[in-house]
């Protein structure tokens, strides 16, 4: 027990003595080289040094992060910040294509245009601040890690776990080949499809197939303007059976559209013993009447695509009307939505149409002539 004496304080207890420290003085560089990893180690640390002495960050260049953010946050492990960076970007396509023309009612072009620039502008941004992100992301690793371990050599293990190896940087080089075949076999899919809506359509404004005319004769093989007089020449005819000749010779001049020449047979040829030919009877039972028509009733069209894309329906038809050609777009409705017919003409005849045509062949154009009666 010890001896106080009464009315005067005890004598005041000795200061404990300074803990020993408990790591060596470059205890921070080790652990900054163990959650760094081996991949451009130096670098990393003469930036986190600089910020160690400054006691701030400040923007710096880094060349991965401004040409692939989203991968170099990946590859140095901050989960977080990729999956942010990609809602982030997800977001930004989504409104300037989505919510963005609706509401200005800007072109495909424009909204290119705008990402290009945004893109530009965040690829910036993380080139600049790419090292002081790091550098947080870093000391906030090395913090929660010492909490969570016995001792320094636990932690610097903990922290060589987590750090970047070149298995992980292979395995995001994999991930990008697979990504662009896929997006590179997307582009060839909308390509090819679009080269289909450019052929001619199916609907009921703009026939598929040539009109045919009504007019027009029908031919009949049987009936060849060829085979015919030799069939008949090789036949003994004589004034008697001048009938059955003057029938084929009229439907002949039908088929024809011009009268045919009486056939003189002369006498000698019903002289020659050959066996009797009878001209084959014609299919057509009653002579088909040609219907007069003007020019101005009939209407020759070039068609040169079919779009589901309104504005290239208009870049062509631009296009064409620089180049001098009356052009007109007509809307369709198909099951697979309205699609935009791009024609050329009208013309009063199928040799200007044939003329446009050749015309527009020549500029790498797909035509189809067809005939719409007024």
């Amino acid at each position: 027990m010890t001896d106080t004496v009464p009315g005067i304080p005890p004598p005041a207890a000795p200061p404990p003595e300074p803990l020993p420290p408990s790591a060596p003085p470059n205890v921070s560089v080790d652990l900054y080289k163990a959650v760094i990893g081996q991949k451009n180690q130096a670098t990393y640390l003469r930036h986190f040094a600089q910020f160690d002495a400054k006691g701030k960050t400040g923007p710096t260049w880094h060349w991965a992060a401004f040409l692939s953010a989203l991968n170099w946050l990946l590859f140095r492990g901050m989960w977080g910040a990729a999956l942010l960076y990609a809602a982030f970007m997800l977001a930004a396509i989504l409104g300037l294509f989505g919510l963005g023309k609706l509401a200005y009612d800007f072109s495909n072009t424009t909204a290119q245009i705008l990402l290009a620039g945004f893109v530009l502008l965040i690829s910036v941004l993380g080139g600049l601040y790419a090292h002081a992100a790091y550098y947080r992301f870093c000391k906030k690793q090395i913090v929660q890690t010492v909490g969570l371990s016995s001792s320094i050599q636990d932690a610097r293990k903990r922290l060589r776990d987590q750090a970047s190896t070149n298995r992980r940087l292979y395995v995001l080089v994999g991930l990008n080949t697979a990504l662009l075949c896929a997006l590179l076999w997307g582009l060839a899919r909308i390509q090819q499809a679009g080269l289909m809506h450019t052929r001619p359509a199916t609907s009921a404004e703009s026939p598929p197939l040539p009109v045919v005319d009504a007019s027009a004769p029908t031919l009949v093989p049987a009936l060849a303007p060829a085979a015919v007089p030799s069939a008949i020449a090789s036949a003994p005819v004589s004034e008697s059976v001048s009938a059955p000749v003057s029938a084929p010779a009229s439907q002949l001049e039908l088929l024809t559209r011009a009268p045919q020449p009486a056939l003189a047979v002369s006498s000698a040829a019903s002289e020659v013993p050959a066996p009797v030919v009878v001209p084959p009877t014609p299919t057509v039972a009653k002579p088909v009447a040609r219907v007069a028509s003007s020019p101005a009733d009939t209407r020759y069209f070039v068609q040169v695509g079919v779009f589901a894309v309104e504005d290239n329906a208009l870049t062509l038809q631009e296009k064409l009307e620089a180049a001098g050609f009356r052009v007109h777009t007509l809307g369709m409705k198909t099951p697979k939505g309205v699609l935009i017919q791009v024609r050329v003409g009208p013309y009063g005849s199928k040799a200007d149409a044939d003329a446009s045509a050749a015309q527009l062949r020549a500029m790498d154009l797909p035509t189809y002539i067809f005939k719409l009666k007024s």
